[in-house]
């Protein structure tokens, strides 16, 4: 299920006609590449369904480049530290992700132990939140079809402007 998830990864970065589009349009045609790759119906649903949540988000949160006034491009909000708040979001996000997709209460507890009791995160990108995040994933959960399904919503995720999740309410 990796090579799965590595190869819809790749047909992702790889794309160069989403600018410009709207976000219904852009995660639609992203969803086309996940049905080139992944051919069963069970799990192309459960991708679309998880999908159906992004199309909830203001158009304004997929912007992930500012322009400063003198023209010069800011650095992507993913590549930043995230605060405090955002990375707080972004735990009850993913701790979210894991419980409906571990379908495993005991499993998702382990996870959500590990990382609450994880200190090692501040001052970290959103990417390298999630990368260590999602290794704790794998070392509870072994089942691939489930390992599958959270790590392709987590790259999703790693996707999201960190604006995103310092305005969520809790």
């Amino acid at each position: 299920m990796k090579k799965a998830a590595n190869a819809v990864a790749e047909k992702w970065d790889a794309r160069k006609d989403l600018a410009g589009k709207t976000k219904k349009v852009v995660i639609n045609l992203l969803y086309q590449d996940v049905k080139s790759v992944i051919k069963d119906s069970g799990i192309q649903y459960q991708i679309y369904s998880q999908f159906s949540l992004y199309r909830q988000m203001p158009d304004d949160s997929f912007s992930a480049k500012t322009e400063k006034p003198d023209g010069a491009t800011a650095q992507p909000a993913s590549d930043k530290p995230l605060d405090a708040a955002a990375l707080a979001v972004l735990i009850r996000e993913l701790k979210g992700v894991v419980s409906t997709e571990a379908r495993d209460e005991k499993a998702s507890n382990a996870v959500a132990a590990k990382w609450d009791a994880r200190k090692d995160l501040a001052g970290k990108t959103k990417n390298a939140v999630i990368n260590l995040l999602y290794q704790d994933v794998k070392f509870v959960i072994k089942d691939s079809g489930i390992l599958y399904q959270i790590y392709s919503t987590f790259s999703f995720y790693k996707r999201i402007p960190n604006e995103s999740f310092s305005a969520q309410p809790k």
